[in-house]
């Protein structure tokens, strides 16, 4: 850390300096370059600290990455970002309430950036305004723009910890310029962590377009036919899951090689917001837990276990695991931050789990666990937020008759692969008529089959909780014939209309608790 004047307005951009940080990333940062400024009432924009990652060859990166060896950023092309999104901000009367994010993309600098903008009572008066910039190359846009809901949520869960609250904690307590620095140090990991999760899904994403010859749908489909019921599993268990899909294992190819079977049945920006395994020695922070598939925790050794965190926004995502393993190596409480539910698929042991099922863990002691996890990590989030319903290890009908037709079809010329593609087809087409059959059905209907259940149960104001619609009709009028159909299809709808799952088959927490309630009365 090279500790240098802050500049006045005047000065050449060679003559002006500020603090600049090297965060020492094995693989580079995926970003050209990160910085922090505050707008100053005499001297305008000011930059306060800059994060780069180490100069490493262009010849080291992987085909079109164009970041880690790209040319350092100039201080006229970083004074002109941190002007654009500082100079709207001068004259601004109301109260930034949180951070508010600004995209721009500048083709005449040759750079796109995105703007935290957030504000900081430092001392009595007109809060301060700051810009933390995300830099990266023009050339970058499309593969960014897919995963910038993903940064919005990291930096703003990053900075509200990291550099916000500590700051709004020093109220008075020295000049500004010295309070920043202060704080500014303890950013450093976790923008560690966050620039080499970037680079990771950056890098290590499951390509757009998949050849099936590189998956368990090929050819080997047909060579291993031990692998049916196992891959049969794991492709109904995926898709109940709404995508959100763990693949552990010994060997780097086989869990890649799952990763891109499970990935035919993912759109092309969910094919890009997951992560193929990689090994462990190439990233450079460390998860000491490991979770016991059967659901016991214990310590790891931290070098056995070096790899990447679980990250509940990505879809698909894999991980190496030592010879004869059958832990995962992160904690129970990672996985359930996703509000769905997660698939765990271990290859060697040939493995097929949802993260508690019905049975092992009850439902409101879940939930429960579920809150004081979060808590404990600083993250909580409001009970409706959380896992809403339990994805049950129900037989599919849709996905066995699925890969029985695969079979009789060629494994060359594209054909199974177009048969996917309708199977994904008429599987939407489905969610989208049970969510249009959600939304049609009679007010009159669904208050007299609440009434009818909040009776036949002798519950009191639960009726709030009770599903909107007649599952067996339902069933019946959209052809679903199994369970397992049923869940399949629920997870599509639930990505077409939010809250799918609570009006077919209600909150099973707050049903749990319902009851728990009216045995305390006796």
């Amino acid at each position: 850390l090279e500790q240098k004047m802050i500049p006045v307005r005047g000065l050449r951009p060679e003559e002006i300096t500020f603090d600049r940080v090297v965060l020492p990333c094995k693989r580079g940062i995926y970003f050209s370059a990160v910085a922090l400024s505050v707008w100053d009432n005499i001297h305008g924009p000011k930059v306060l600290t800059l994060w780069t990652g180490k100069p490493t060859p262009a010849e080291s990166e992987p085909e079109g990455a164009g970041v880690g060896g790209c040319p350092a950023l100039s201080t006229e092309t970083l004074l002109a970002v941190v002007n654009y999104s500082l100079n709207d901000e001068a004259g601004r009367i109301d109260k930034l309430d949180g951070v508010e994010t600004k995209f721009y993309c500048l083709q005449k600098y040759d750079i796109i950036a995105s703007a935290f903008i957030f504000s900081v009572e430092l001392s009595r008066g007109k809060p301060d305004v700051f810009s933390f910039l995300l830099i990266l190359p023009y050339s970058e846009v499309s593969a960014y723009l897919t995963r910038h809901r993903l940064c919005e949520v990291k930096v703003q869960e990053m900075l509200g910890e990291y550099l916000i609250a500590p700051l709004r904690s020093m109220l008075g307590k020295g000049s500004m310029k010295d309070r920043v620095m202060k704080v500014v140090p303890k950013l450093a990991k976790p923008l560690e962590r966050f620039t080499q999760l970037m680079y990771s899904i950056r890098h290590h994403s499951l390509p757009e377009k998949i050849n099936i010859s590189q998956t368990f749908l090929g050819r080997d489909l047909e060579r291993k036919a031990d692998m049916k019921t196992f891959l049969q599993h794991a492709i109904m268990s995926h898709l109940q899951s709404s995508g959100y899909t763990v693949v552990v294992g010994e060997d780097e190819g086989s869990v890649n090689k799952m990763l891109c079977t499970l990935g035919l049945f993912l759109s092309a920006r969910e094919r890009k917001m997951s992560r193929l395994a990689a090994h462990t020695e190439s990233w450079a922070y460390v998860s000491h837990v490991a979770v016991n598939l059967e659901g016991g925790a214990e310590e790891a050794e931290p070098e056995h276990w070096q790899c990447l965190n679980y990250e509940p926004e990505l879809f698909l995502q894999g991980y190496i695991v030592g010879s004869g393993e059958s832990h995962l190596p992160f904690s129970r409480a990672d996985l359930w931050q996703n509000r769905l539910p997660s698939t765990v698929i271990h290859m060697e042991a040939r493995e097929v789990r949802v993260v508690d099922p019905p049975g092992k863990v009850p439902v409101f002691i879940r939930r429960k666990e579920d809150q004081e996890a979060l808590k404990a990590k600083k993250m909580s989030l409001p009970l409706k937020e959380l896992t809403v319903y339990e994805a049950k290890d129900y037989s599919s009908r849709i996905v066995t008759e699925f890969l029985d037709h695969l079979r009789l079809l060629s494994p060359v010329g594209g054909a199974r692969e177009a048969y996917i593609a309708q199977l994904l087809r008429l599987v939407k087409l489905k969610a989208l008529a049970l969510a249009k059959y959600v939304d049609a059905e009679p007010k009159s209907t669904i208050q007299q089959a609440q009434e009818q259940l909040v009776n036949a149960l002798a519950l009191r104001g639960a009726a709030a909780e009770r599903p909107k619609v007649n599952l067996l009709t339902l069933q019946q009028d959209l052809s679903i014939e199994s369970t397992g159909d049923l869940y399949l299809v629920l997870a599509f709808a639930e990505k077409i209309r939010a809250n799918s799952y609570l009006d077919v088959l209600g909150d099973p927490q707050q049903q749990a608790e319902a009851v728990l309630k009216e045995f305390e009365t006796f």
